[in-house]
């Protein structure tokens, strides 16, 4: 699929090779732990490759660079066992991988993840995937839908104020919130509750799922 979305600093994606790392790939079959390892081995050389099985727990006083987990709507334990993988760094950047971008993916919506990429976009845009997640940015394979209700996320959006749709694609685009309000033209306090009814009513719990959500409505870029 040539419309995934990815956000990727390209000034970061030069030097992934140097960086001392390593990579956990947590797969309930050894058929995707070993298939994973094998695409992403020849991309990052420097990093250490760890295949896991979900069942396993792990001892790391070093978190990985990345999770990457394969996930099947029929797998509801999996996500309660996302965090053993972490290390302990619980924010180490996950990035989930599906078999297809039309599967039922509600019961991610509420789970703090970088990217979806879905299996069909192809071994190329997978490498993508990885090198933009660890770079920073984001990557959801096109037509990847994270809300139950789409409708109620487009109502969302035609509830807002003026002020709240100009704010919406500056932070989309990582503006810090101060510049944001310079560039509007209002106070941070008043920049503040805007963002704060932004989540609100959108019904986002960080900038990553704000910045989500915002590519795919139109309302920021790739």
């Amino acid at each position: 699929m040539s419309n995934s979305t990815s956000n990727v600093d390209q000034g970061e994606s030069g030097r992934l090779q140097q960086m001392p790392m390593w990579i956990a790939i947590i797969a309930p079959t050894p058929f995707d732990r070993q298939g994973a390892a094998a695409i992403l081995r020849p991309h990052f050389e420097t990093a250490d490759i760890v295949e896991i099985d979900p069942s396993q727990s792990l001892q790391s006083n070093h978190p990985p660079a990345i999770r990457i987990a394969f996930w099947n709507s029929a797998d509801t334990q999996l996500l309660d066992r996302f965090q053993l993988h972490s290390g302990n760094g619980a924010s180490t950047p996950l990035l989930i991988v599906v078999e297809r971008a039309s599967q039922a993916l509600a019961p991610l919506r509420n789970v703090s993840l970088m990217g979806v990429y879905a299996k069909t976009d192809g071994i190329a845009k997978f490498v993508e995937a990885v090198r933009s997640v660890l770079s920073g940015g984001t990557y959801f394979s096109d037509g990847v839908q994270l809300d139950a209700n789409e409708d109620s996320v487009c109502a969302a959006l035609s509830a807002l104020s003026r002020r709240e749709r100009e704010l919406l694609p500056l932070l989309a685009e990582g503006l810090p919130l101060r510049e944001a309000a310079s560039r509007l033209g209002i106070g941070y306090k008043t920049a503040d509750a805007h963002r704060t009814a932004l989540f609100r009513k959108l019904g986002v719990h960080d900038r990553v799922e704000l910045v989500r959500l915002a590519i795919r409505k139109g309302f920021a870029r790739a």
